[in-house]
C-alpha cells in the first residue's frame, strides 16, 4: 500500500471550477469534479488534518463560514484517499480486530425488536462479535492510538488550544466506529458534540434539519433510545434557552449521501437521521467536545470564592430559618461582586493557553538567563516559544499578581511531605543544598484550580539558576501589584542567609535584562498580568 505524501494543492473550490451545490442554512455540499479528485490529499493523521478533510474547502471557509453554523458535506471523493488511515490504523476494517483493539468497556448493539424497533444492547467483545456475525449493528470507540491523534489533530486546526483538554490533560473528544449492516437506521436525535465523520465503506443517507434546532445545546437530545430519565435530563437544560421546546416529528430536511471516501461535518443541536442503505457500511466520526467559556469562567469565579472569604468554604448548616440563610447569602453575594468585579480576561486567558505551547511544561532559566522549554518525558528540549520576548517590559511597568495563581516553591513540599523529621535537620540539609550555585530552584506554578478534582488549568514547573532565588521567592509570597524598582531593591536588601551564600560562591546578581527576561515568563505562563496589557 502506498504510503506516499501528496502536496496539498492550491484549492480549487475558491476559484471558477468549483462546484458547490445548494448554499442553504443547513447543509453545504460540494461535489468533487475530476480535477479535484486528481489533486485530492491523502487523509492521515498527521499535520493539516482538517485541510485535508474539508478539501476542496479551504480550512479558513470553513473555520468562517461552515462551523457552528451549518453542515458541509464533500462528495464524490476518491476512496483512495482513506487507503492509508484504513491500512495503517484502522486494520484493514477487520471488524474483529477493531473490536479486540477498542478502547471501549462495553460494545452497543444495534438489532430489531419483534416490533422491527431498533433496541441498543450493552455487549462484551466476545457477544458483540457474535451478534454482529448474525446481523446487528455495532457503535464503539476506535483504537485509543488513532483516536488521540485525529483529536489532537482537529483541535490543532480548530484552534481549540487550551479547551481541548480538561484539566486532568486527557483529551476532550473521542472517535467512535459504527460498523453498520444494510437497513439499520439511527432514528432522528442530536449530539452536543462538532462532529466529523468519514465514510470508509459502503453508504449511507444522511438527513439533517435546523428545524426545531438548540444552539449550542449542553447536551444531546436522544428520542430514539433514551429512557424517561435521560430524557428528563436533556429536557430541563435544552428549556433553559427555548421554555417550548418539544421533541417532534421533522418536516423539513436536506440529504445527502455518503459513499466510501466522503466526508461530513455538522455541528451540535442539527437534528439527523442515518440510513444504511444498499450494503454494509464502516463509518468513523471525530467527536469534539472542547470546553466552553462558562466552563471556565465558573472554574475561575469559584476558585475566588475559595481564595475571597473562608465563609464560602464554610459548611452549610444551623439553616434555623429561611430568612436568615438568605441574608448570610446575599451578604457574601455582595462581597464576591466585588472581587468577581477586580477580575480581567488577563486571569482567566493566560497567554500560553492560546497557542502552541501546553498548559502543562517544564521551563528552565538558564544561567544566561535564557530559556527553553522542556517535556519531563522529552529527551529534545523545544525552543521556547517565540511569544515570550514579545511581551513588553519596561521599568515602570505595573505588574499584579493573577488573582487564580499559586506559586510554590519545590522545598516547601519537600517540608510539608517529611513531616515526621526533625524541622531543624530539614532546613539544615536545605541550607546545605542551596549553598551551592550548581543547585537549580524548582517552583511549581499553578492557575485556575477551581474544579472539584483542584485540577489546575495551567500547569508549569521553573527550574531556576539560584541566582534567580530571590526573585521567585519575592514572587511567590507577594500579593499586591509592583513595579520593576521593587524587585531591584528586593535584591539589594540584605539576607543574611543569601550573602552568606554567595560569600562562599562565585555566583552574581541577575542583571536587568536576566530579570525582565523572568518576568517574561512569569507573564507569558500566567503568573504576573499587566494594570494594562502589554503583549502584542
Amino acid at each position: 500500500m502506498s504510503t506516499r505524501k501528496r502536496k496539498i494543492p492550491q484549492c480549487p473550490s475558491e476559484g471558477k471550477n468549483s462546484k458547490i451545490d445548494r448554499p442553504n442554512e443547513v447543509l453545504q455540499m460540494c461535489t468533487m469534479t475530476e480535477a479535484h479528485r486528481e489533486g485530492c490529499p491523502i487523509i492521515d493523521t498527521e499535520d493539516n488534518l482538517l485541510q485535508k478533510l474539508v478539501y476542496p474547502h479551504t480550512p479558513k471557509t470553513f473555520m468562517d463560514s461552515i462551523w457552528n453554523k451549518k453542515a458541509l458535506a464533500v462528495v464524490n471523493a476518491p476512496e483512495s484517499r482513506l487507503e492509508e488511515l484504513i491500512g495503517t490504523s484502522l486494520f484493514g476494517l477487520d471488524v474483529s480486530r477493531l473490536i479486540e483493539e477498542t478502547s471501549s468497556p462495553q460494545i452497543f448493539a444495534w438489532m430489531k425488536d419483534r416490533n422491527n424497533k431498533i433496541s441498543s444492547i450493552e455487549l462484551n467483545e466476545e457477544a458483540a462479535l457474535r451478534c454482529y456475525e448474525c446481523g446487528a449493528s455495532l457503535y464503539f470507540r476506535a483504537p485509543p492510538e488513532i483516536s488521540s491523534m485525529l483529536i489532537a489533530a482537529v483541535s490543532r486546526s480548530t484552534k481549540m488550544f487550551f479547551a481541548s483538554q480538561y484539566s486532568s490533560g486527557e483529551l476532550r473528544g473521542e472517535v467512535e466506529t459504527f460498523v453498520s449492516r444494510k437497513g439499520n437506521i439511527t432514528d432522528w436525535h442530536f449530539d452536543y458534540m462538532h462532529n466529523f465523520t468519514l465514510q470508509l465503506s459502503g453508504a449511507k443517507r444522511w438527513s439533517l434539519s435546523e428545524e426545531n434546532a438548540v444552539l449550542n445545546p449542553i447536551r444531546g437530545c436522544t428520542p430514539h433510545y433514551s429512557g424517561i430519565d435521560t430524557m428528563g435530563q436533556q429536557l430541563k437544560v435544552h428549556r433553559l434557552s427555548n421554555p417550548n421546546f418539544h421533541v417532534r416529528s421533522i418536516k423539513n430536511h436536506e440529504t445527502v449521501t455518503l459513499t466510501a471516501g466522503s466526508f461530513l461535518y455538522f455541528p451540535p443541536g442539527m437534528w439527523h437521521r442515518v440510513e444504511c442503505i444498499e450494503e454494509d457500511s464502516i463509518s468513523i466520526n471525530i467527536s469534539m467536545m472542547p470546553s466552553t467559556w462558562s466552563d471556565l469562567v465558573c472554574d475561575g469565579i469559584r476558585h475566588t470564592m475559595w481564595r475571597s472569604d473562608v465563609l464560602w468554604r464554610e459548611a452549610i448548616s444551623n439553616l434555623s430559618s429561611v430568612a436568615s440563610a438568605r441574608a448570610r447569602m446575599q451578604n457574601l453575594l455582595q462581597k464576591l461582586k466585588q472581587v468577581v468585579g477586580q477580575m480581567t480576561a488577563d486571569d482567566f486567558l493566560v497567554p500560553c493557553m492560546i497557542g502552541t505551547t501546553e498548559p502543562r511544561a517544564t521551563v528552565v532559566i538558564t544561567d544566561s538567563g535564557d530559556c527553553k522549554n522542556a517535556r519531563e518525558d522529552d529527551e529534545n528540549d523545544p525552543p521556547p516559544p517565540p511569544e515570550v520576548k514579545k511581551i513588553i517590559i519596561g521599568d515602570e511597568t505595573v505588574f499584579r499578581i493573577n488573582s487564580l495563581a499559586v506559586l510554590i516553591k519545590e522545598t516547601d513540599l519537600i517540608r510539608q511531605t517529611s513531616v515526621s523529621e526533625d524541622v531543624a535537620t530539614i532546613a539544615e540539609s536545605t541550607s546545605s543544598e542551596d549553598s551551592s550555585d550548581e543547585c537549580d530552584s524548582v517552583y511549581r506554578l499553578h492557575v485556575n484550580f477551581g474544579n472539584e478534582q483542584l485540577e489546575s488549568t495551567v500547569e508549569i514547573k521553573f527550574v531556576v539558576k539560584r541566582k534567580f532565588e530571590t526573585i521567585m521567592d519575592f514572587l511567590a509570597a507577594r500579593r499586591c501589584s509592583f513595579v520593576f524598582e521593587d524587585i531591584i531593591s528586593r535584591l539589594n536588601q540584605p539576607n543574611s542567609k543569601r550573602e552568606s551564600a554567595e560569600s562562599n560562591s562565585t555566583m552574581k546578581l541577575p542583571g536587568a535584562a536576566e530579570i525582565k527576561y523572568l518576568l517574561q515568563n512569569m507573564v507569558y505562563y500566567g503568573y504576573l498580568s499587566f494594570q494594562q496589557s502589554n503583549v502584542k
